[in-house]
């Protein structure tokens, strides 16, 4: 008996297991022109930015849930007259102030129009201010301004902010004061 006869007769005899070749079929992609892949990579493009500019959007507090204080506005400071103080609605305070320094010196000569020939008479300044959850004191930090270690806590005053020493911060109207830079 030779290797064929002894497959065969191993082999079942039922007509339900032929053994058929297989066929592996490959399709073949169309080609596409670079017209359709910029028009796709635009349309991604823009879905992707328009999803990302909603959810700032969402996340984003509104105006009108935006923290607002009775602090946040344009001062005249008596003790720099001219000098711009102003503070928002973090607490941050900014101002100018003469340069060389000199306590109870002014600012004459601040222009609104003419921003880089002021500042180069005068330095800018920003310093961290503390509201409290009243809304009715603030305690400036000016040391950070000029290490002098000083601490002053203000409380509102009707149209100001009223210092211990008796200085008082009259707010300004948006017309009549600018804050500086």
């Amino acid at each position: 008996m030779n290797a064929a006869s002894t497959a065969r007769a191993i082999a079942p005899t039922s007509a339900t297991t032929s053994v058929r070749p297989r066929r592996v079929v490959a399709a073949r992609a169309r080609p596409q022109s670079n017209e359709n892949d910029e028009e796709k990579a635009t349309l991604m493009n823009l879905v992707t930015s328009t999803a990302i500019s909603l959810s700032i959007a969402l996340c984003a507090p509104s105006a009108s849930m935006a923290k607002t204080t009775v602090f946040a506005g344009n001062y005249y400071d008596p003790n720099h007259p001219g000098c711009p103080r102003s503070i928002d609605a973090k607490g941050v305070v900014r101002g100018l102030d003469p340069v060389p320094f000199k306590r109870g010196k002014g600012c004459r000569g601040v222009k609104k129009d003419n921003v880089e020939k002021t500042e180069a008479k005068f330095k800018p300044w920003k310093v961290p201010g503390k509201i409290n959850r009243t809304d009715d004191e603030i305690v400036i930090d000016f040391n950070a301004k000029d290490g002098s270690g000083e601490k002053l806590a203000g409380k509102w005053d009707a149209n100001g902010i009223k210092f211990p020493d008796g200085t008082k911060w009259k707010k300004l109207s948006d017309a009549d004061a600018w804050t500086p830079r």
